[in-house]
């Protein structure tokens, strides 16, 4: 269950039953403390791959502590999604403060990851489309992604929804002891109308045929 009033204008795209191809249902609202194990597992999933995430596992940062033990921090502009299906959390969304403002406006940070057999089904687009009116109803004014360069699917993704590449960086992967590029992207919400849900459940089809990527992109700050 989601908490209620605190996204009013949004708890129809929270509370929405998504429907993915013929069989699989998926579901986003606010992450709980009893999500904490589900959310590692998935976390420690992804990042087994050794393809999308910095890390070898999940590593623990008072950021992600406080968001495991409650999805929204209003105040902070915290906010933590589950994704679920019939068979449980088969991902999240992560959105947190990055920094200092950019451009003069609030900036936040956002990932997301999904299981392997969840993926190339549209489900990215449709966390995205939901995590930007959520950072819009959080008052962020510019969200900022860190992508792996190699991570071709993830930036496809987010190049749809307008993020554009603003500089790399050469990071060390100790999993794979090198180091590899990192991308850093960015969105300025003062470019796009408010997300709402009549635009969600007719793009919704079209986004499911054509969104190759329902990628992974997350790093721990």
């Amino acid at each position: 269950m989601n908490p209620p009033g605190f996204f009013p204008a949004l708890e129809h795209l929270l509370g929405t039953t998504w429907m993915i191809g013929d069989s699989k249902q998926i579901r986003l609202r606010i992450a709980s403390e009893a999500d904490r194990n589900d959310i590692i597992a998935v976390i420690n999933s992804v990042t087994g791959e050794q393809k999308y995430l910095q890390t070898g596992r999940y590593c623990s940062t008072p950021t992600w502590e406080r968001l495991l033990a409650e999805g929204l921090h209003v105040e902070d502009g915290l906010l933590l999604l589950a994704v679920e299906s019939r068979e449980g959390i088969i991902g999240f969304a992560r959105l947190n403060p990055d920094g200092e403002h950019v451009h003069g406006r609030k900036a936040g940070n956002v990932g997301i990851a999904l299981l392997r057999s969840y993926r190339s089904m549209g489900i990215g687009a449709i966390i995205l489309k939901v995590l930007i009116a959520c950072a819009l109803e959080l008052g962020y004014g510019v969200l900022t992604a860190n992508i792996l360069e190699s991570n071709i699917r993830s930036r496809r993704l987010f190049s749809r929804f307008g993020f554009r590449n603003i500089n790399c960086r050469s990071i060390f992967l100790v999993f794979i002891h090198d180091h590899v590029n990192e991308l850093y992207c960015e969105l300025r919400l003062s470019r796009l109308r408010e997300v709402r849900h009549h635009e969600l459940s007719n793009q919704q089809k079209h986004d499911q045929s054509e969104a190759s990527a329902a990628g992974n992109c997350e790093s721990f700050r």
